[in-house]
């Protein structure tokens, strides 16, 4: 059961780490992927009309239509895209800003390795990449369902390291609602 759960997230371009048949963290929020983009109920888990969406599911395509590598923030159903001519291959559960996130037409700019200190709050985000001043992509320890954050996107901490290595500087990234 949830080895075919993983090789059809896998398929469908909602990482889940690797194919082993062990339902833990990631695999959970590959299921909040699928389920924000299919508009379900929210709790990462497998549920009858999970299941039965993923039978017939096809990969998600982006809002945009633009050749190259850029990334696609859906503030709607709080989901990050990674697209390479207009073809989507990653699809990551976020957590935008509570009280709203900065819409529009970026790119990358100031990026950090690592842990590091936040400037709106206390506590660190993980391997932020700057689209505007005081709003990132970046790794945090808590990642829920709904927007929570200060205005940055926040993605799991376990893709943030490889997240960051994809959003090279100068990356277009479209956040829109």
């Amino acid at each position: 059961f949830v080895s075919f759960v993983e090789n059809t997230l896998t398929a469908l371009h909602y990482p889940c780490g690797p194919v082993d048949g062990i339902y833990d963290y990631r695999t959970r929020d590959a299921v909040m992927a699928f389920e924000k983009m299919e508009k379900l109920p929210r709790d990462g888990r497998v549920s009858a009309k999970v299941w039965e969406r993923l039978l017939s599911a096809q990969a998600p395509t982006p809002r945009r239509s633009e050749l190259g590598t850029r990334c696609e923030v859906d503030l709607s159903r709080q989901v990050l895209m990674m697209i390479t001519d207009n073809k989507v291959w990653k699809v990551l559960h976020v957590s935008t800003g509570k009280n709203g996130t900065r819409t529009g037409h970026f790119s990358i700019g100031a990026k950090y390795p690592g842990w590091v200190q936040c400037v709106t709050l206390d506590g660190e985000m993980y391997y932020p990449s700057y689209v505007v001043s005081r709003t990132a992509i970046h790794g945090y320890r808590s990642v829920p369902a709904y927007p929570a954050s200060h205005g940055c996107v926040r993605v799991p901490v376990w893709t943030a390291e490889e997240l960051y290595n994809q959003l090279p500087k100068g990356t277009t990234v479209d956040i829109y609602y």
